[in-house]
């Protein structure tokens, strides 16, 4: 018999999930959260003791898509290894699988060997972490992103995500208009990089292209560069890499085909 129950988050909640993420290090702001409670509506789960937030599992169905990406999967430090995060996600996956067939995440290290358990596939690794700011540097052909970029910009975050997600990016650029950069060959946009609430959205055709955007957006921030980009494009790029973490894409069962790879950066905590 477990001591805990499980129940839909609401905003009321949003403090001690942000208790909850600084504890295991993912530092997401009362803000974030709470944007991240809208978003995922009836398909974010908490772990009570009472009245007191043990942990969390969310999954976010992308609209006009069969896809939905799990996250927010996270155990305050004293409360792991109690059957948590496993009763959470027994709970959540039949749920979300009502509305959406196709289930993705990224997995920590922590996570792996629970999402493999049950049924989850890796098809790709990435790594995430802080850039180093003596190496930023501004980049001539790189100019603003704008609202005309858009359409060129979601096919491309298509092929490397797999999810139409226009409605993101437009939120992104619209937010932070002075920190949106696209990349060009000739008429063909090649890469792009918006900031997103922590951490960079960033997608691009060529491992170069991906060194470039981010040294480029480096350069013209006054704050650290966080970035979760495919491991192989993380190769030459002059960071530090203490503090990097791996992480790995992995997919549901194996019923649909997994993104083509994950060549660019994306955002872990929205997918």
């Amino acid at each position: 018999m477990t001591d805990f129950d499980i129940r839909v988050v609401t905003n009321r909640d949003a403090g001690q999930m942000t208790e909850i993420s600084a504890d295991v290090g993912w530092c997401q702001d009362e803000t974030e959260i709470l944007d991240i409670i809208s978003r995922s509506g009836r398909f974010i789960l908490g772990a009570y003791a009472g009245d007191r937030l043990l942990g969390t599992a969310a999954a976010y169905p992308y609209a006009d898509s069969d896809v939905a990406f799990i996250n927010e999967v996270i155990v305050r430090g004293e409360c792991r290894n109690r059957g948590i995060a496993t009763s959470l996600l027994n709970a959540l996956l039949p749920e979300i699988r009502k509305v959406r067939g196709i289930l993705r995440l990224y997995a920590t290290g922590y996570g792996r060997p629970l999402y493999r358990k049950l049924g989850f596939v890796p098809y790709g690794t990435l790594v995430l972490g802080t850039l180093d700011r003596t190496h930023a540097k501004a980049d001539d052909g790189i100019s603003w992103m704008t609202a005309d970029d858009l359409d060129e910009a979601c096919d491309l975050d298509f092929a490397n995500f797999g999810v139409r997600r226009r409605d993101l990016l437009e939120k992104l650029l619209l937010a932070n208009p002075s920190h949106s950069w696209a990349m060009r060959s000739g008429d063909v946009l090649t890469g792009f990089i918006l900031r997103g609430p922590d951490i960079w959205l960033l997608q691009c055709a060529d491992r170069t292209d991906a060194g470039r955007l981010l040294l480029h957006a480096t350069c013209h921030g006054d704050f650290p560069c966080r970035a979760c980009l495919a491991k192989d494009y993380s190769i030459g790029l002059p960071v530090d890499r203490n503090g990097w973490i791996e992480l790995t894409a992995m997919q549901y069962g194996t019923d649909a085909a997994p993104p083509s790879g994950c060549r660019g950066g994306c955002l872990p905590d929205i997918g």
